[in-house]
């Protein structure tokens, strides 16, 4: 991409040709008369590298250099076209990048162009990872309380180095794309494109083919050029697949093809593209429900299944509540203008109690409508939904004791987890003995090792 460079020069015999020098070395130039016209540009066109400015025009106009341009675009470097007697003044304390005598010399302007656009492009390449710092997830900003939440984290913390695809399994609503994104921005592919694909309920097929590996030449007007799909938005980053669960036939068999080839084609087209990213894929738990009826296949879930990450539901990790709902009682405060928002602990404590069946997410949209609804931004125990409010309430025909019981899958998975790990340790990581002694042979428990991220 070519450097752009904005002159601000009174006459045509200074300006053009230094228009004429600098186009000839392959930037491109805006050309103004005055400094006001100058400013708006740059508040306008934020692609502008370089200001050549007349300090002539800065004296006649009274405008100071550092807070004129500064105001509206700091990452602009300014040149200063000065007359002889002042170049020797110091750029520095002019707040300009350089400063240049007339009449101006081609080597010297060429020079301190390319120098000045180089940096204004790093500032801005600099500001931008700044501002995606801010906005990203990342661990230290995941809110894990819990022993399980914490162990949670730790796994996927493990996982972010590595370039294998991850499997997230979790119920919609608990985290799975936070995660994903935490495990992306943490790898050394983190600076590149995390590319979010949604994979419908609906079997639209050859829509999502479209989607994820682009088109080429089909027939329909103005699709001359051949469209990248999701995949190819991807190159050097990762794609996150929200829920392979919804994955129909078609398209289980073409992803499999990408993950054991590494490459594929647009819809339409002739010629292999590289499939250098990383998959990250999120599913529910009954993915394995889904792999042993054959509705999944079990070739491709082995392939995604290298490093997988479960992650509880809410209802599990009660511990977290508390933290998760004060933070977002700030966040959607600060949101609304507000200096402060509270939530009492009869509030958090009922929020405890109640399953969130929507999870994360259910709390999260929970809170935003309470800090909307409640001006003073004092949540209390009355300020609940009726949802929360009725179901903490309900008197239990069981007992008062708190139901635990999660769904058989989450469950088995857990079981297995577990009991695995006791195998590992009273065998001392030995498979004969624990093939032996559970048994099971020897590749299925290494298979199953493999599912639940054990060694």
């Amino acid at each position: 991409m070519k450097a752009k460079i904005l002159l601000i020069c009174g006459g045509d015999v200074k300006r053009r040709p230094m228009e004429e020098m600098l186009s000839a070395e392959g930037f491109s130039t805006i050309a103004v008369e005055s400094i006001g016209s100058g400013l708006e540009l740059i508040d306008s066109d934020k692609s502008i590298d370089v200001a050549l400015v007349d300090q002539g025009l800065m004296e006649e106009e009274k405008f100071p250099i550092q807070e004129a341009f500064r105001k509206e675009n700091d990452l602009v470097q300014i040149i200063l076209l000065s007359s002889a007697d002042q170049v020797e003044a110091s750029a520095a304390g002019l707040g300009v990048f350089e400063i240049l005598g007339w009449p101006v010399n081609r080597e010297k302007l060429t020079l301190a162009a390319s120098r000045a656009a180089k940096m204004a492009q790093l500032a801005r390449e600099n500001s931008r990872l700044k501002n995606r710092l801010k906005e990203k997830s990342t661990f230290s900003s995941i809110i894990a309380e819990g022993r399980e939440s914490m162990e949670t984290k730790e796994k996927a913390r493990m996982l972010a180095p590595l370039d294998t695809p991850v499997l997230i399994i979790g119920e919609a609503g608990s985290g799975r794309r936070t995660f994903a994104e935490a495990i992306f921005n943490e790898s050394p592919r983190g600076d590149r494109p995390f590319i979010f694909a949604q994979i419908p309920l609906a079997k639209d097929e050859a829509g999502l083919e479209r989607q994820l590996f682009g088109y080429e030449q089909n027939g329909e007007a103005g699709a001359d050029k051949p469209v990248a799909g999701l995949l190819e938005k991807a190159e050097d980053g990762a794609l996150y697949l929200s829920d392979i669960t919804n994955l129909g036939p078609r398209m289980q068999a073409a992803l499999h093809g990408v993950m054991q080839k590494g490459e594929f084609f647009r819809v339409g087209g002739y010629d292999p593209i590289n499939a250098n990213f990383r998959i990250i894929a999120g599913a529910n738990p009954s993915l394995e429900n889904e792999v042993k009826a054959g509705r999944f296949r079990e070739d491709l879930y082995f392939r995604l299944n290298v490093a997988p990450l479960y992650i509880p539901p809410l209802r599990r990790r009660k511990e977290d509540i508390p933290s998760l709902a004060r933070h977002y009682v700030k966040k959607f405060s600060e949101k609304l203008g507000r200096s402060s928002g509270t939530i009492s602990q009869e509030a958090i404590s009922a929020l405890q109690k109640y399953r969130w069946p929507g999870n994360v997410r259910e709390l999260v949209e929970t809170i935003e409508t309470m800090i909307g609804n409640v001006p003073s931004g004092q949540i209390g125990f009355s300020d609940l939904p009726d949802r929360v409010y009725k179901d903490v309430r309900r008197p239990s025909r069981i007992s008062r004791q708190e139901i635990t019981l999660q769904p058989y899958t989450a469950e088995k998975m857990e079981f297995e987890r577990k009991y695995l790990l006791r195998a590992l340790e009273e065998c001392e990581g030995n498979i004969t003995v624990m093939a032996r002694i559970t048994d099971l042979s020897r590749p299925a428990l290494y298979e199953k090792l493999r599912k639940h991220g054990l060694k």
